[in-house]
């Protein structure tokens, strides 16, 4: 079943559209990755569709309500999740403490302990280090805390911008194994990635995104055959 839908979506900064009419869907549980050269839109895609740029024209139609122009709380209070690239932990509170950040809406303390033990079984070093003040982890720790502080309210849909970002590759294939294990709980992830083969091989779907467009869409293994696609986007 399709958990989100993207129509003729025209968003952007000022007076700059970045997106110019973009339409993709992904469906329940399934891992989409987003990729594409600098400036294509995937970024800007992905804080349109999380209420933090509002819209031109278009739909965004999350769980069968239309969601453009909703301010964030309120999408996630529907059961979707972000991680941005930057700036993605609160550094001078404990992991603890920036995972109850994401358990805003949570009043019950011991549903509050059950979302904490959920985030824990799927990101052990959270529990490890649950004392330690974030800006004290390691670039690797500190993506695991973002992703495990946006599961707290268990999202029917995550969407991660870059979480491979600046770090190095043993830590990238521990992020990529945890996002695996994120979709086969059943939540759906859409991940926005220059590490284009990577995330393509691990992705059910993908676009490619290009001057605020899709310019490809198919199966994973389909976009990393596609001779143009290799070409144009993956470097040979």
């Amino acid at each position: 079943m399709r958990i989100l839908t993207v129509e003729d979506l025209v968003s952007g900064y000022r007076d700059v559209d970045i997106l110019k009419g973009l339409s993709l869907h992904i469906e329940e549980g399934e891992i989409v990755a987003i990729i594409g050269p600098n400036g294509a839109g995937k970024s800007t895609l992905m804080k349109t569709v999380f209420g933090l740029i509002r819209p031109r024209s278009g739909r965004i139609v999350f769980r069968d309500r239309d969601i453009a122009g909703l301010k964030p709380d309120r999408i996630v209070r529907l059961g979707m999740g972000y991680v941005p690239q930057r700036d993605n932990v609160f550094p001078s509170l404990t992991v603890l403490e920036n995972l109850e950040m994401g358990a805003f809406i949570i009043e019950d303390r011991r549903e509050l302990e059950r979302s904490l033990q959920r985030v824990y079984e799927l990101l052990p070093v959270l529990e490890r280090r649950s004392r330690e003040r974030a800006r004290n982890l390691s670039g690797g720790e500190q993506q695991m805390l973002a992703i495990g502080r946006a599961m707290m309210l268990e999202p029917a849909l995550l969407l991660l911008d870059e979480p491979s970002a600046g770090l190095a590759p043993a830590l990238v294939d521990s992020v990529f194994d945890r996002i695996r294990e994120i979709s086969s709980g059943g939540t759906a992830v859409a991940i926005v990635e220059q590490n284009a083969r990577k995330a393509l091989a691990m992705a059910d779907r993908g676009y490619v995104l290009d001057m605020g467009r899709t310019r490809f869409e198919g199966r994973g293994e389909e976009l990393l055959d596609n001779e143009e696609v290799k070409r144009l986007y993956l470097g040979g």
